[in-house]
């Protein structure tokens, strides 16, 4: 523990030393000063994974947030191809050939 940094530690790890200080504990040692450190430091590690989930998921909405803009300008321009067809009328159900013979 003493040569990890914060930013270095894996929830297995965290894992591992609260499995090893329950140990202590039961065993009889007076380990509370560790548990207070322990605390502390998981409290980081977890703020540091919802402050890194969270640039993560900005990224994702800023992405998706371009995307959707990209998409709406393409569909504006559909639009107005489908206004200006509008002024012919649809023959969906007509032979192509009709009226010229």
């Amino acid at each position: 523990m003493c040569k990890t940094l914060v930013a270095e530690i894996s929830k297995d790890k965290l894992g591992i030393w609260w499995g090893k200080l329950k140990s202590l504990q039961e065993a009889g040692f007076k380990v509370e000063f560790v548990v207070d450190r322990l605390t502390k430091v998981t409290r980081s590690y977890f703020r540091l994974e919802a402050k890194k989930r969270e640039s993560e998921m900005s990224a994702k909405v800023e992405a998706i947030s371009r995307e959707l803009e990209a998409m709406s300008r393409e569909l504006k321009a559909l639009q107005q191809t489908v206004r200006s067809y509008e002024k012919h009328p649809v023959m969906k159900w007509t032979f192509a050939g009709e009226g010229l013979l």
